[in-house]
């Protein structure tokens, strides 16, 4: 769907040839929501390293939806993958002996925290701790991907470094995501101590990309559905709120380049040049569809707060990301927009 599309192509190359992914040569990798934001983009970028580097990737996938998939990977990338249909929550029977896991299952959508919040609960945890159960702890290298939501309500002008933890109100039902993202690491950090499991786990900003669910339900999604629908931009709060932005190729060289790691480690994932406001992302999008910004009645599932992490922990091993705010917006519009026309 994106493979070909030019302005993907170059973000691929940037990417590849600005880091070292070179243990990943005749490795085994298995992605675990490969149909989502992140885990359909590591596919990609995981088929260009075999296709134009010859790096011999064992590529592994489990979805929920093979109808999906199909719809978003040609036919000659879905023939280069081992490809298991399978919900996580129910069971986990896959042979995991492969050297990484990279875990992306989350129902990461707004609406489902308080719509389906069981749903959530058990994908964060049951799902995450069936996968563990069966991991070959002598081979296999793990990554968890979890969420700046686990630090519960930030206060303004707090430095949100790894070893923080602030306060969370479990009486709302929208609590389900941020609560079972903390025990999802706790059951991480678990069988690291039980089983020596290599882990990383990375908390995540608001990531965005091309690769996103266009019909989701988060407010920066909404403002990319309107701005290609040629309609004005509605904002359903003040965007005052600040929040730390990161464009999907920029998370996935995080995650490739602390897939390797030894040990147990934790890392916050942002773009220090995207700590933006709600605001300022609908501003550019706006600009590049020239459509208007209107104000209209809150979204009761939206964050309304300041979400700004620190990731100086990561640049301090060697992560730098390649693209502002500015470049990563424009780069997802031009390449759904050139999609949507072709």
């Amino acid at each position: 769907m994106f493979y070909n599309n030019s302005t993907y192509q170059n973000d691929i190359k940037l990417i590849v040839n600005s880091f070292d992914f070179s243990y990943l040569k005749n490795k085994s990798v298995l992605v675990i929501g490969g149909n989502g934001l992140i885990g359909s983009a590591i596919i990609d970028v995981l088929f260009f390293l075999n296709k134009e580097l010859n790096y011999n990737i064992q590529i592994n996938t489990i979805i929920r939806s093979l109808e999906k998939f199909n719809k978003r990977f040609q036919k000659v990338i879905r023939n280069s993958i081992h490809i298991v249909i399978q919900d996580i929550n129910n069971n986990f029977d896959y042979n995991t002996d492969c050297d990484y896991i990279i875990n992306l299952a989350s129902e990461s959508q707004p609406n489902t925290y308080t719509e389906n919040a069981l749903q959530v609960i058990k994908t964060n945890t049951l799902g995450l701790e069936n996968i563990l159960a069966k991991i070959n702890a002598k081979k296999t290298k793990f990554l968890h991907t979890s969420s700046f939501e686990v630090y519960g309500d930030l206060l303004e002008n707090c430095n949100i470094t790894e070893d923080y933890y602030g306060s969370l109100n479990f009486n709302k039902i929208r609590s389900s995501y941020p609560i079972s993202k903390q025990l999802s690491e706790v059951i991480c950090r678990y069988y690291f101590e039980a089983f020596n499991i290599n882990m990383v786990i990375l908390r995540l900003g608001y990531i965005y990309g091309a690769t996103c669910n266009i019909n989701g339900s988060k407010a920066d999604i909404d403002f990319l559905k309107k701005s290609l629908k040629d309609k004005n931009i509605e904002l359903k709060s003040s965007g005052k709120q600040l929040r730390s932005y990161c464009y999907v190729f920029d998370v996935i060289t995080a995650i490739l380049l602390t897939l390797n790691n030894e040990g147990f480690n934790i890392y916050n994932v942002s773009n220090k040049k995207s700590n933006i406001s709600l605001m300022d992302f609908a501003e550019e999008l706006a600009r590049l569809s020239n459509k208007n910004i209107i104000l209209t009645n809150k979204d009761k599932n939206e964050l309304h707060k300041y979400s700004i992490i620190d990731s100086s922990k990561i640049y301090s091993i060697g992560w730098k990301p390649l693209f502002d705010y500015k470049q990563g917006i424009k780069h997802t519009y031009d390449i759904l927009k050139e999609s949507n026309n072709a």
